[in-house]
């Protein structure tokens, strides 16, 4: 019987590399090795990483995920400032709306069956929002350029959002830079993951990209969209464990509708999905008139 813990941790790992920290290396090696046979009969701690400033213990009991309530053994958090410069009350504050969060969330046991109201991986996201909410980390994200908190995407998407914002652009040339329609390709040394080809997915349709993900092995995706998002959905694919991904060729300053938006125009796809083949994906291809990127790639001959 497989612990679901084990599962949850091994996505949450994969969202955000090297931010976790397992109190027993047993755990880390399992989440290291994508073991979701592993099953742990105590509770479960680990250490996640905000940032340089924030720390945030968490512990999943034995009866997380059939239970989430604070009182049982669900999930306990609590956050640790590790930056001497702010007072303890920001502490306190954090802390008291996590646990306003968790309280309003879920008041008691949630039978799987039905769903639980969240779990570890939203809790985190959650802090992470509260976190830089508070008007204090503010100022001294203002005051200190090294300040970097990841919010709802991982360290990746963050770092790309700063080397977006940061520096000396001026807000025309980050418009510049991030305006258009643009399309990704990307080669995978194989794609057979199912916890991975769904969060492919949903991380494709989050962003309000088209395309499809090819499974098998070789592994193909194709994203198209907006730039900025096509290059979000690059950035936290290819964070996760790949024994290679490569990142094959990029199609920028696709057509557009008058006045910029899309509309689908230069868009070869209507939606996401995931095809079960290669032979499946080349008649995709060639019915919308763009299988030249992956067939150069693979050495065909094109015409």
């Amino acid at each position: 019987m497989c612990d679901q813990r084990v599962g949850e941790l091994i996505l949450l790992d994969s969202m955000f590399p090297k931010q976790c920290q397992w109190d027993d290396p047993s755990v880390g090696q399992a989440v290291s090795e994508q073991d979701y046979e592993f099953v742990y009969g105590k509770a479960l701690e680990f250490t996640f990483q905000c940032d340089k400033h924030l720390d945030i213990i968490c512990t999943l009991g034995v009866d997380y995920p059939k239970t989430t309530t604070l009182s049982g053994n669900g999930i306990h958090v609590h956050c640790r400032v590790l930056d001497g410069r702010l007072s303890n009350s920001v502490q306190k504050t954090l802390n008291d709306r996590v646990g306003d969060y968790l309280s309003s969330s879920n008041n008691g046991s949630t039978d799987t069956d039905t769903g639980l109201d969240y779990d570890i991986i939203s809790v985190i996201q959650k802090i992470q929002e509260l976190w830089t909410d508070l008007d204090s980390i503010k100022l001294l994200a203002n005051n200190t350029s090294s300040y970097n908190c990841p919010a709802n995407g991982g360290d990746h998407a963050s770092n790309d959002t700063n080397q977006t914002l940061g520096g000396n652009n001026n807000d025309d040339d980050v418009e510049d830079r991030d305006a258009g329609i643009s399309r990704y390709w990307i080669y995978s040394h194989h794609i057979k993951s199912t916890k991975k080809r769904q969060l492919i997915i949903d991380l494709a349709r989050e962003l309000h990209l088209t395309g499809f993900t090819c499974v098998g092995k070789p592994g193909f995706i194709c994203v198209e969209g907006g730039h900025r998002y096509c290059e979000q959905f690059w950035q936290q694919i290819r964070s996760l464990s790949w024994q290679r991904i490569t990142l094959i060729d990029t199609e920028r300053h696709l057509p557009t509708a008058p006045g910029g938006s899309s509309d689908g125009c230069g868009l070869a796809f209507v939606d996401y999905h995931e095809l079960a083949d290669t032979a499946h994906m080349f008649r995709l291809l060639e019915a919308n008139k763009c299988d030249s990127v992956v067939k150069n790639f693979l050495g065909f001959t094109t015409n």
